[in-house]
């Protein structure tokens, strides 16, 4: 598998846990910077507020206290909270690109393009995210995403879908299996889910996500639990 990094965390030869912030409370603000459970920061920009005062310099403490950022802005067609245009969050996330390891942006947005070409020319990865709130499409339909994702050099594809039996574990299971040549992340939705998030970066999915305040998604656990486990798993083999 070919080096990628987030920052100084490489990806693909353990599992890496992204903590997620959701509220402003777990920013560091003016104090220390808390010991994040995780690998990698996630920022939800779209959650605690694109209007935060002193957003980008609170990314900034945490990425100097020696855990990479990642910067999401999520669009509402996808869950998130931007009701906005997407050029409206695109400077957002181009500061982030700037300034931060990493950024998130979805494939089906319209600037996709933009950043991923703005993140190949700075030397950085890029998430390109999909997402799928009432199914799990199936594998034909998961490997036409993951080509067009791919088709981003700068991209670590994030495929995530909605689970409701035991066939789409089994659909995203095989996604896996066939691409463990480059970096990938795949995540299953909902209560059925639950325990892929620490069996699917187990086989092979380079990054597994959990909060580090509130759950930002059906099914997700704390990245307190997930480093916890995934530590002792890895441990026994």
């Amino acid at each position: 598998m070919s080096t990628v990094r987030i920052g100084k965390v490489e990806l693909g030869k353990v599992p890496r846990v992204v903590g997620t912030i959701t509220t402003r409370a777990s920013l560091p603000g003016r104090g220390e910077v808390p010991a994040y459970p995780c690998d990698i920061v996630e920022v939800r920009l779209d959650l605690i507020g694109s209007d935060t005062p002193d957003w980008l310099a609170e990314c900034r403490a945490i990425e100097s206290s020696g855990r990479p950022v990642l910067l999401t802005l999520r669009s509402a067609d996808e869950g998130g909270k931007w009701m906005g245009a997407d050029q409206g969050r695109l400077s957002y996330i181009l500061t982030a690109l700037e300034a931060l390891s990493c950024v998130d942006v979805e494939l089906l947005s319209g600037i996709c393009g933009v950043v991923c070409d703005k993140a190949l020319q700075l030397g950085k990865p890029v998430i390109v995210s999909y997402h799928n709130f009432q199914r799990t499409p199936g594998l034909a339909e998961l490997e036409d995403i993951l080509g067009k994702m791919r088709d981003y050099p700068a991209a670590i594809p994030k495929l995530t879908s909605m689970v409701k039996q035991a066939a789409d574990i089994e659909t995203l299971n095989a996604l896996l299996a066939k691409h463990r040549d480059k970096p990938l992340c795949v995540i299953g939705m909902g209560a059925m889910a639950a325990e892929t998030r620490v069996s699917f970066p187990l086989m092979g999915s380079c990054l597994t996500y959990g909060y580090i305040d509130a759950s930002s998604a059906p099914g997700q656990c704390s990245a307190s639990e997930l480093t916890r486990r995934l530590t002792a798993r890895n441990h026994d083999c």
